[in-house]
């Protein structure tokens, strides 16, 4: 567990005494989101990796996923059996990377691209609430 310190200190002559003594009742108790990195491997499909970690922050209740900066493969698509859209299209669908039934969750870059070999729908997310994606480039091989 972290702390979080619900006060500010400032060393104005008494006032900074008046505010330490306060600290010790303005202390909460606040459980860390999971955090999880994520790195390329080359051109190594990445998909089982990502939903290892995807099912770790629904475990949790949420968290985020940080992608370093590189190139991630994802050649295992997820076949989902639900219309995507409403339109006449196959009732079946590959997604390369499926956030379903997810919260709190976060998916943040700075400089990921995720390239989907193959054919399908590069990010799907069904019964998702809550989720942030930050500094991603999904891309096609």
């Amino acid at each position: 567990m972290n702390f979080k310190l619900n006060a500010f200190i400032t060393m104005n002559n008494f006032k900074s005494l008046v505010l330490l003594s306060a600290l010790a009742f303005s202390l909460s108790i606040v459980a860390s989101p999971l955090s999880l990195t994520f790195t390329p491997k080359g051109e190594v499909d990445r998909t089982a990796g990502f939903n290892a970690a995807l099912e770790k922050l629904k475990a949790a209740g949420g968290g985020e996923i940080r992608f370093a900066k590189g190139d991630y493969y994802f050649a295992s698509p997820t076949v989902i059996d639900e219309r995507v859209s409403n339109h006449d299209t196959p009732k079946t669908r590959n997604v390369f990377m499926l956030l379903r039934e997810v919260k709190n969750v976060k998916l943040r870059s700075k400089g990921a691209r995720i390239i989907c070999d193959g054919e399908g729908i590069a990010l799907g997310l069904i019964d998702a609430n809550k989720v942030t994606i930050e500094g991603i480039v999904f891309d096609y091989k």
